[in-house]
């Protein structure tokens, strides 16, 4: 098993290009006929449909902010205490469920962008806010709401699923039984597997924080 023992190497190594690890056990769980390990590295790599099973560790923390006018008065930015959340929304408000492919969460790592990012409500959402109730504040309408998610929560996220990566590579050897047969099988694949372009950002999906409008 002398590439998931290479690729297990390289994990220890913090710099090493998560990407590139994913692509190469991607070929391996190929190789070795392992649908689950190929199926999670293609989410990885090229983020999760919509209907599509979250990992925990990609379900992080999250902060509730809302933009408010009423009464000749505009909040640009209020943040939404817990007990002001309708209880129907306090899951989702509290959490992000993140989707993207990981490659996009890498720039935060690297402090390329603000401390914070940014996820939009769908407009559907505040609409039903606005017809239903005035859940934040008495007289005012939401004109819109957004999470907001440290950076920190998506460097742990980026930290599990190294962590997965390693359970994966160990899933594989255990599945083959001799090192020969899983080179050959490796050699008389492609070099590079194309991978399917990042899937494009939604509304739903993260955003610097400096987009965010303050007070």
């Amino acid at each position: 098993m002398s590439e998931c023992k290479a690729i297990r190497d390289a994990l220890y190594n913090r710099t090493t290009s998560l990407v590139n690890l994913l692509q190469r056990t991607q070929r391996l769980a190929i190789a070795a006929g392992n649908a689950r390990v190929q199926r999670w590295a293609d989410h990885e790599l090229n983020g999760y449909p919509d209907d599509a099973a979250l990992p925990e560790y990609r379900v992080v923390g999250a902060q509730a902010w809302v933009r408010l006018q009423g009464n000749e008065l505009v909040i640009e930015a209020m943040l939404v205490p817990t007990d002001m959340i309708p209880s129907w929304l306090e899951e989702d408000l509290a959490c992000s469920h993140l989707r993207n492919p990981v490659a996009d969460y890498m720039p935060y790592l690297l402090g390329k962008h603000e401390d914070e990012l940014r996820e939009n409500w769908p407009r559907q959402l505040v609409a039903q806010l606005n017809a239903e109730t005035r859940p934040f504040m008495p007289a005012m309408r939401c004109l819109e709401g957004w999470k907001t998610i440290h950076r920190g929560a998506v460097c742990e996220m980026v930290a599990s699923c190294r962590d997965e990566l390693l359970f994966a590579l160990n899933e594989i050897e255990f599945g083959f039984g001799q090192s020969a047969a899983l080179n050959a099988s490796i050699n008389a694949m492609e070099a590079e597997m194309p991978v399917r372009p990042s899937l494009l950002a939604s509304a739903g999906r993260l955003r610097p924080q400096s987009e965010r409008r303050t007070a």
